[in-house]
C-alpha cells in the first residue's frame, strides 16, 4: 500500500507543474508538510492552501484531511465500483484512500493540483502505474484499436520536441500508430534521464495495463504500467 503521496501544483500561466507538499500515512495517523518545491512555485504565485495555512508545519490528523477527502468519490455514489474498476482496485483496497488516491491523481475540475506516488521496488525493477494523459487533445482512436489492446501490449515512447508547453513532453504509441496520450509530466525528466544514461538495450518498458472502455472518463481510458 502505497504510505507517501506527493502533491502537484501547475501554474494556470506558465503551466509548469511543481511538487509543493506530501501526504503520509502510517496506518494510525495523516500527515502533511510542504516540500522544497513550495519555495520555487511560491516565485510563480504560489502561496498556502487555505486548510494548510502554516509553511513550516507538520500537519497531522487521525482522519484524512478534508482537502484531500473531497477527492474521493464517496461510496454511497451508484458509480463508485465501476470507478474502483476504472482504477484497477478490489476489495479491501476499496477503504485505502491514499491508495485510491494514488491511482486516481485526486484531480479536480475546479483546481489545479494533483497526487501522485512514488514508484514500486519489485523483483529488482522500479513499476509505476499511472493513466495517460491528454487523449482528448489528440486526433480520435477508433474503438477498434482500444479494444485490440489488451493487458502486456506494449506502448511506446515518442519525444514531442514540439510541445510548447513542455520540451520533455513524452508521448505514448501504440504499436499500431495511434497516439494515446502523454507520460505524466512528473515521470519524464526521470525517464529521460534513466534513457541518457543506460542507452541501449532500452531500460524503460511500458505496456497496457488495462483499458476501460466507455463510459469510463477519457482521463480514466488506458492505463499504464511502466518499469
Amino acid at each position: 500500500m502505497a504510505t507517501r503521496l506527493f502533491l502537484g501544483w501547475q501554474s494556470s500561466e506558465s503551466r509548469r507543474w511543481f511538487v509543493v507538499g506530501f501526504l503520509d500515512w502510517d496506518g494510525c495517523k495523516y500527515r502533511f508538510g510542504y516540500t522544497q518545491g513550495f519555495r520555487d512555485a511560491e516565485k510563480v504565485g504560489f502561496g498556502p492552501l487555505a486548510a494548510f495555512p502554516e509553511v513550516d508545519e507538520i500537519y497531522e490528523a487521525g482522519s484524512l484531511f478534508p482537502f484531500f477527502e473531497n477527492r474521493l468519490l464517496k461510496k454511497s455514489r451508484p458509480d463508485f465500483c465501476a470507478h474502483m474498476g476504472e482504477l484497477a482496485l478490489s476489495g479491501a483496497e476499496f477503504d485505502e484512500k491514499i491508495l485510491i488516491l494514488a491511482r486516481s491523481g485526486g484531480r479536480r475540475v475546479t483546481d489545479e493540483y494533483f497526487l501522485f506516488a512514488p514508484p514500486v521496488r519489485r523483483d529488482g525493477l522500479l513499476e509505476y502505474i499511472f493513466f495517460a494523459n491528454g487523449l482528448r487533445h489528440l486526433p480520435p482512436v477508433p474503438e477498434a484499436e482500444f479494444s485490440s489492446l489488451v493487458k502486456g501490449s506494449p506502448l511506446y515512447l515518442c519525444r514531442d520536441f514540439q510541445n510548447e508547453h513542455d520540451r520533455n513532453a513524452l508521448l505514448l504509441r501504440s504499436r499500431s500508430g495511434y497516439l494515446l496520450g502523454w507520460c505524466p509530466r512528473y515521470l519524464c525528466d526521470d525517464i529521460l534521464g534513466i534513457l541518457e544514461e543506460h542507452g541501449e538495450p532500452n531500460p524503460v518498458r511500458v505496456v497496457v495495463d488495462g483499458i476501460n472502455l466507455p463510459p469510463a472518463p477519457i482521463q480514466f481510458r488506458v492505463r499504464c504500467r511502466l518499469t
